[in-house]
């Protein structure tokens, strides 16, 4: 009996033995290759930190699988990621490259460093000596992070002279659904240059602001089709609040105006438009009569059928005579 208790103790501290010996293994295994490489980086001096991710990042912003396999270059990523702060100044002066793959590099790897590249993006768009390029994608890239603590530094970018800056600026409030930026973004519809003036028409259809609606009803007449389309886009996101005031653009006497109103009232699908766009059936574009089948097709009022069979019988032109029959077809 004292043999068999002797046996029983024995065994017993072999295996608290083995399960401490294979505790400690999982501890040391834990510590992985990888931790190890940003541990290693983290403790090197400045100058020798610089020139190591100078070369890490060159692999994890390289297009070129032939010296870089695809692993390699995610892994490269990720070191560059787990480095947070310490890597975000280098990331920076990376994102106005001349190379487009760093620049676009530059800007991917600040985005998924989050958070911890909030302030140094802060700083960089507060400083006034830094190239309008890099204040504009730092913008963007806070934008995307979404931390709050950016919203009033990049608010206050609204007023810059810059058309970049301030146009990323106007994208970012959007962004962040920064309402209180509204009063500024509706006079930046009036702005000189058309790539704040488009990207404020984008926004405040976004916000589906209603105060926009008579600036927007006047761009659907700007030549520039980069500028008319989306403010037809924003008057028709922000929907019935609209309807009057481009009921009340046809005659602005802009005939590039007259065929995105059609448009507008076509998608709007408001009955209220059925009797101006029935009058522009016997209009002498027939560019015009064509696209207003079509918008009275949309709204499918029964109440302009008749209009338009008897349209059928006086029309002469191939295109309003395609778009007739595509609606009776439908009927």
């Amino acid at each position: 009996m004292k043999k068999i208790f002797i046996w029983i103790l024995c065994i017993g501290f072999i295996f608290i033995a083995g399960c401490a010996r294979n505790k400690s293994t999982v501890k040391i295994e834990s510590k992985t290759a990888f931790d190890e490489e940003v541990e290693y980086l983290n403790k090197l001096p400045k100058e020798e930190f610089e020139n190591k991710i100078k070369e890490i990042f060159g692999i994890a912003s390289s297009g070129d699988v032939k010296y870089y396999g695809k692993d390699e270059q995610i892994q490269a990523k990720k070191v560059i990621t787990a480095l947070k702060e310490k890597s975000v100044p280098f990331l920076i002066s990376k994102i106005n490259s001349y190379n487009v793959r760093e620049a676009l590099g530059g800007i991917e790897l600040l985005t998924s460093i989050d958070k911890y590249a909030v302030n140094d993006l802060i700083a960089t768009i507060k400083d006034l000596s830094v190239d309008p390029v890099v204040i504009r994608r730092s913008i963007n890239i806070l934008a995307e992070i979404g931390d709050k603590k950016a919203v009033n530094p990049i608010y206050d970018k609204l007023f810059s002279s810059d058309a970049g800056i301030k146009a990323s600026a106007i994208y970012a409030m959007w962004k962040f659904n920064e309402k209180k930026a509204i009063p500024e973004i509706l006079k930046a519809l009036n702005d000189d240059n058309p790539s704040v003036v488009r990207r404020a028409v984008v926004v405040l259809g976004d916000f589906k602001e209603t105060k926009a609606i008579p600036d927007l009803v006047k761009l659907l007449g700007n030549e520039n089709y980069s500028i008319r389309y989306p403010a037809a886009n924003s008057l028709i996101k922000i929907g019935d609040s609209a309807v009057d005031d481009i009921i009340k653009g046809i005659d602005s006497g802009n005939q590039l105006a007259k065929y995105q109103i059609i448009e507008c009232l076509g998608r709007i699908k408001n009955r209220k438009a059925v009797d101006p766009l029935i009058k522009m059936l016997y209009d002498s574009d027939f560019a015009v009569r064509g696209f207003a089948v079509e918008a009275l097709d949309l709204i499918g009022d029964p109440k302009a059928l008749r209009d338009i069979i008897k349209l059928r019988l006086d029309e002469k032109n191939p295109f309003v005579l395609e778009k007739v029959k595509n609606c009776i077809k439908l009927k």
